[in-house]
């Protein structure tokens, strides 16, 4: 699993991702691993995520060295998403080369992200060099307005599959998307 956020983090879906990969744990043969940027984060500073979720290590959690440039933009919105966009190709280049590395070892990989970036930057650089890395999008959001619609039939053309978090994104999906 590849999450481009702070682990642990203030956030909910720090909680939903930890738990996940806990609950995948019980039931992938060969095991779980959740990849997340090696970010500052100085209200959970030293505290160990398992505890922190309170859930059992049952996964392995792996921090990818990263740009980490955010904390440098403050409040100007336009400065914290070019910085924004530089972290997070460089985070999905770094989880590529993490996944090349392994893939030797690994010869089939499946990629599970609910960042959309991420997962269209890893397919176009075919993470897992054999070829038979399989990529799956979580979808929490839903494209908007018919460009951003256009993007999202390109990114899901190169998935494998795609979940869907309700029946309203499921049926949209198959409107817009077949």
């Amino acid at each position: 699993i590849v999450a481009n956020t702070r682990i642990p983090t203030e956030k909910a879906h720090g909680w939903q991702i930890m738990h996940e990969c806990a609950s995948l744990a019980n039931v992938v043969l060969g095991g779980v691993v959740l990849l997340a940027p090696a970010r500052v984060n100085n209200t959970f500073d030293g505290i160990d995520p398992f505890l922190h979720y309170g859930i059992e290590k049952k996964f392995s959690l792996e921090y990818i060295p990263c740009f980490d440039g955010l904390w440098y933009a403050g409040k100007n919105t336009m400065l914290q998403n070019v910085l924004g966009f530089i972290a997070t190709v460089y985070f999905a280049f770094a989880v590529s080369r993490r996944i090349n590395l392994e893939s030797a070892q690994f010869p089939e990989v499946t990629i599970l992200s609910r960042d959309h970036r991420v997962l269209f930057i890893l397919s176009m650089l075919k993470a897992g060099k054999s070829g038979k890395t399989k990529f799956f999008y979580e979808m929490h959001d839903y494209p908007e307005n018919n460009l951003v619609k256009k993007l999202y039939g390109i990114f899901f053309k190169r998935m494998t599959g795609i979940i869907v978090t309700n029946k309203w994104k499921a049926a949209e999906l198959q409107t817009h998307f077949g």
